[in-house]
């Protein structure tokens, strides 16, 4: 499990937002798992849309986070 990150009521998570989100509190975290636990580590996700948007999966990319994506 990763950062708990609660939006302000009445946001909705898009894919900027998410990406921003992922800057702030997630990529430093998922580094650390990494580096204590090795390149097994990986990112789960659901079939949100944001998390399947382009620019999300060229982030995720260009970061090297491994993820697992539910194609439902």
């Amino acid at each position: 499990m990763g950062p708990l990150v609660i939006i302000s009521k009445g946001e909705t998570m898009i894919a900027k937002r998410y990406i921003k989100t992922l800057k702030i509190y997630f990529i430093l975290f998922y580094r650390r798992m990494k580096h204590k636990y090795g390149k097994e580590v990986v990112m789960q996700e659901d079939n949100a849309s944001w998390y399947k948007a382009k620019e999300v999966r060229v982030f995720l990319k260009i970061q090297k986070i491994r993820y697992i994506l539910w194609l439902l």
